[in-house]
């Protein structure tokens, strides 16, 4: 789960691939709940996008998803994410509100 981002992911698996009709040479990982009231559906992510990259490096577990989502939000920049929805690429900028 990564709270910043209002979403729950988890690493591609084969089941995954299947549910969501991902195809063997996408990589990352995989939506799978997007929180109605977070950041990741303010910005339109849906469940069983694959996220391949953020910050423009290659994402290969949640655990770095987790990483660089904190590094963004720590250091006040926006977060990159490359998304593949039904193998249409797309990049969703993420802004974390400034706290107060």
């Amino acid at each position: 789960k990564i709270t910043d981002l209002g979403i729950t992911a988890t690493n591609l698996t084969d089941t995954l691939r299947t549910k969501f009709n991902i195809k063997k040479g996408v990589n990352g990982i995989v939506v799978t709940v997007v929180a109605p009231d977070g950041i990741g559906a303010e910005t339109g992510m849906q469940v069983g996008d694959v996220i391949s990259e953020a910050s423009q490096q290659e994402v290969k577990s949640v655990k770095e998803l987790a990483e660089r989502v904190a590094q963004a939000k720590k250091g006040g920049k926006p977060l990159l994410l490359l998304i593949n929805r039904n193998d249409d690429m797309q990049y969703l900028a993420i802004t974390f509100a400034k706290k107060k």
